[in-house]
């Protein structure tokens, strides 16, 4: 053995060493890689599909991470946002709606699905979300008050690029809007609601039916006797009907009472009033119903009663004022002639005497 060298041997039997090294290469790289996969229980396996949708396709475990983590980098972003806009002084009724988006928790695994199907049915819907809508929406939670430099400023210690950002807030925008649009109320309906809707939306049925006629089962059964039908009766009579019930009910429900009485229009109360009627009635009740009240004079220089006088001067002190009648050359008066009609004449001679006003003479003037 002391003569014994290696590499002698290997170069006198190099084609069966280069086989077993190359038998023992595929073992190592290969066939124990599979082995040792086997053995670790799938641990080496890619993620796993958590849920399945047949319209958006599936979500696993690494798209529900990066959903989670989308969330977490955006609150992360709503709280550097609200502490730089609120500065050293803190005021906790400062930007109170970034502030509620900024203490929101992360969603759950439910809730991230939910809001992935909603955006992804926003999107099918042809709904776009714009530049202008994501700037107009963190103007709005800043109430005006973001600039360029305290945006730069916020992305850069939030760890996010303004491309990250602008899809994130687009995701929000959408879902915003289509719980605004449709409110969708999807974590308190139950799934057995839900499912009776689908099968409900979804699913028909086409029925083939044919008219079957009675009277040949009618004419097999007898009919019944008196005592039959009296005890039928009484099995049911204090039951009321009810069409989606097989059992007969002869109950009348309580209804209600009423007393009323009908008066029919005979021909004599539809004769027409003649003119002698008309007249007669006229001429008896003229003085009481049919005879224009005298309105009240206000003297000059008393109280108004109504408290108003549309004309100048004297407006609103309840006077009235005394009217300017023309003068004639001299100081004389002159008092426009009055003109009566035959008809007011008539009127005047007609009225009894009792309604009669006794006429005053004025004073003379004392010269």
């Amino acid at each position: 053995m002391a003569g014994f060298n290696p590499f002698k041997e290997f170069r006198k039997n190099r084609k069966v060493a280069l086989a077993a090294l190359g038998v023992m290469a595929m073992i190592s790289f290969i066939v124990l890689p599979i082995a040792l996969q086997l053995m670790g229980g799938g641990q080496s396996r890619g993620p796993s599909v958590i849920a399945t949708s047949r319209k958006y396709g599936s979500i696993n475990e690494l798209t529900l991470e990066n959903l989670r983590l989308g969330r977490a980098a955006l609150s992360r972003f709503y709280r550097q946002l609200a502490g730089k806009l609120a500065g050293p002084s803190e005021d906790q009724n400062a930007f109170p709606v970034l502030r509620m988006l900024a203490g929101a928790e992360i969603p759950s695994s439910e809730a991230l699905i939910q809001r992935w199907l909603i955006a992804n049915h926003a999107k099918d819907q042809e709904m776009v979300v714009s530049e202008s809508m994501v700037t107009d929406y963190l103007r709005l939670i800043t109430e005006e008050k973001l600039t360029n430099k305290l945006l730069e400023e916020t992305l850069r210690d939030t760890g996010i690029s303004s491309r990250q950002l602008q899809a994130l807030l687009e995701e929000e925008i959408l879902v915003n809007q289509m719980n605004t649009m449709f409110r969708i109320e999807i974590s308190s309906t139950p799934p057995s609601l839900r499912w009776g809707w689908f099968q409900r939306m979804n699913r028909q049925v086409g029925v083939e039916v044919a008219a079957v006629a009675v009277e040949p089962f009618t004419k097999a059964v007898a009919e019944p006797s008196e005592k039959v039908l009296r005890n039928f009766f009484e099995e049911n009579k204090y039951r009321e009907f009810d069409p989606d019930s097989p059992a007969s009910g002869f109950y009348i429900p309580r209804k209600m009472m009423l007393q009323y009485f009908v008066a029919a229009q005979t021909p004599a109360m539809l004769d027409a009033v003649t003119q002698e009627e008309i007249g007669t009635y006229y001429e008896a009740n003229k003085n009481t119903m049919f005879r224009r009240q005298r309105q009240p004079l206000n003297v000059p220089g008393t109280p108004n009663p109504s408290g108003q006088n549309l004309l100048s001067p004297g407006f609103g002190t309840g006077m009235v004022p005394m009217p300017t009648l023309p003068t004639l050359p001299g100081g004389t008066l002159r008092f426009p002639a009055p003109s009566i009609s035959p008809e007011a004449t008539r009127s005047v001679e007609e009225q009894p005497a009792d309604d009669a006003q006794p006429v005053e003479e004025p004073p003379a003037d004392d010269a």
